[in-house]
Formats: structure tokens, C-alpha cells, sequence
């Protein structure tokens, strides 16, 4: 990769690696990566489009009621953190 000299740039950069980072993550258990990608295409490179295809592979439209995947240890977390606020 070429050095980073901008903002634009260095975010480019960072979604580079959280895609390497994706597919390493063979079994896919983790969605932190995913997330993080959608929020900065979305915040950062106003990328509407891509923070939506990025972020719609987490959800599940199978039956009546909408469903987020997340595995077992991290519903723990994001509910426990969810009960705080």
C-alpha cells in the first residue's frame, strides 16, 4: 500500500485492512469488522450505497421479524452494554 497522506486516504487504508481482516476470519463469527466498514463508509466517505451493502449482510429477513446475527459471547456484551444506557 502507498503512504497515507490525507484523511480520505487513511480511511481507504483502514477499510483495506478490515477487509483483509474479513477474510481471515473464515468461520465469520466476528461482525465488528463489518460494522466499522459500514460506519466509515457511511461517515466518513458519504458512501450511502456501500455503507448499506456493507451492513446488510448482518441481517437475516427469513421470517415475519428482523434478526441480527452476533455469536454467543458477544450478545452477552452488546446486550449488558445495551442495559446500561
Amino acid at each position: 500500500m502507498e503512504p497515507v497522506e490525507d484523511r480520505e486516504s487513511f480511511v481507504k487504508y483502514v477499510l483495506e485492512v478490515l477487509k483483509r481482516m474479513r477474510t481471515a476470519d473464515k468461520p465469520k463469527w466476528h461482525h465488528r469488522m463489518t460494522n466499522r466498514a459500514g460506519k466509515l463508509k457511511f461517515s466518513e466517505l458519504g458512501d450511502v450505497a456501500g455503507a448499506k451493502s456493507e451492513i446488510s449482510c448482518l441481517f437475516s429477513n427469513k421470517s415475519v421479524s428482523l434478526s441480527i446475527w452476533k455469536p454467543e459471547n458477544e450478545r452477552y456484551i452488546s446486550t449488558s452494554r445495551d442495559a446500561l444506557i
